[in-house]
């Protein structure tokens, strides 16, 4: 677009208007209607370099979405909408594609049956931030018990220690085992219960082992990098959980499942 406009770029209006669903030309006529204030078809080319012939269409495009109005003089005048009534239409146009487009993917997400292996759906992940991250995702989706064990080098992030510190103040009962005194007193600083393991022989490979609600589960182990499995609300989590939860009563002082 030829010229200059104050603020913003002309360019980004322009691209910003064709994200609404008008055309470059469409667009370009707008705003250099907007800088005219009132103008024929010619001034609008002169100003902008949109060819004279389109600006005829390009008004009448942007007349039907109620941006500009038409003056039926000989030749035609044309003055955009005040800016007030520019927003609500620009407004009300986003919300029409928006609804359109999440009816649409809730209407196709309603008609989709879910299949014997999304409802099992186990997962695999490879990297201790990418495992931390996927704890802390599992944690905020607790509603009533956490049962969090962790080996004796297992790399806590402070985003781990924040999400249970909030599980605390929201009266999720949180209890930590580690064999770790440094991770157990780290997570009794939340509100959380640390607990020691009676027996120390486990393996010590055993990373992570996250139970939530007894619906949620992460099971990670070292090797050169640090690897986990986890799945939420499938048969398979609630079955892990409950045989977690169930060795823990026989090596951990104070546990009750």
């Amino acid at each position: 677009m030829n010229g200059r406009d104050s603020g913003a770029d002309a360019d980004d209006v322009v691209a910003a208007l064709k994200e609404f669903g008008f055309s470059t030309y469409e667009a370009e006529t707008f705003l250099a209607l907007q800088r005219l204030g009132v103008g024929s078809a010619r001034d609008v080319h002169e100003l902008s370099g949109v060819p004279r012939s389109q600006v005829y269409g390009a008004a009448e495009s942007l007349a039907e979405a109620g941006l500009i109005d038409v003056q039926q003089t000989n030749p035609q005048v044309y003055r955009p909408a005040a800016v007030e009534e520019v927003k609500d239409r620009l407004r009300s146009r986003f919300e029409t594609r928006y609804d359109l487009v999440v009816d649409h993917l809730t209407d196709l997400a309603d008609r989709r049956e879910p299949t014997t292996e999304q409802r099992q759906d186990v997962w695999r992940i490879e990297g201790a931030a990418s495992v931390a991250s996927r704890a802390v995702k599992l944690l905020e989706t607790a509603d009533d018990e956490v049962v969090y064990v962790l080996g004796e080098r297992t790399l806590v992030t402070a985003a781990e220690e924040s999400a249970v510190r909030s599980l605390v103040d929201r009266g999720v009962e949180v209890t930590v085992v580690s064999p770790s005194a440094d991770l157990r007193e780290r997570f009794e600083a939340t509100g959380a219960e640390a607990l020691s393991p009676d027996v120390t022989d486990g393996s010590p490979a055993v990373s992570r082992i996250l139970v939530v609600d007894d619906a949620g589960l992460l099971l990670s182990v070292r090797g050169r990098e640090e690897t986990a499995i986890w799945s939420l609300d499938t048969m398979f989590a609630r079955t892990l959980s409950e045989l977690v939860r169930e060795s823990l009563v026989s090596f951990v002082g104070g546990f009750s499942a």
